[in-house]
């Protein structure tokens, strides 16, 4: 009996891992994840991908996605200004990995924030801190404009 609770156990965990991010959070509230144009990558000081400690990151691996995670929690209320919450993650992650292992979903909604949670693909799986397009000028008010446009 004891074997059939292992393999039963082990069963509950790798199903969980095959259910996207959307599914695993939707009694939580809704997650959204959708290319924008105004998303930090691709940009071009890295079309021709990067060289970091002898390590080469090309740009089509490490620096096409244009994937943002907005996280809306139920009981979300409209109050005619929105709050986000707006998460960067740092070398060698993504987006998908960095809202399961740091658990920001669980985060924001344990802390009872009226807010929506606003993740942007960086650098995908790279030895990298550049923040592609959020460093040209006025370009994190395109971004919040655009993320508040889809929302909406």
């Amino acid at each position: 009996m004891k074997k059939l609770s292992l393999i039963f156990l082990c069963c509950i965990g790798w199903s969980s891992r095959s259910e996207s991010l959307p599914q695993l959070y939707s009694e939580k509230g809704e997650l959204i994840i959708t290319g924008l144009a105004s998303a930090p990558f691709p940009h071009p000081k890295r079309a021709k991908g990067h060289n970091y400690k002898a390590q080469f990151y090309s740009a089509k691996e490490h620096y096409a996605d244009n994937a943002v995670a907005m996280f809306i929690p139920k009981g979300f209320r409209e109050t005619g200004r929105l709050d986000f919450v707006v998460h960067f993650h740092g070398w060698n992650n993504h987006v998908e990995g960095v809202l399961r292992h740091y658990k920001l979903i669980e985060q924001l909604i344990e802390s009872g924030r009226n807010a929506i949670l606003v993740v942007p693909q960086g650098p995908r799986e790279a030895s990298d801190s550049f923040g592609g397009k959020l460093e040209d000028p006025d370009s994190f008010n395109k971004f919040m404009k655009e993320v508040s446009d889809t929302l909406r």
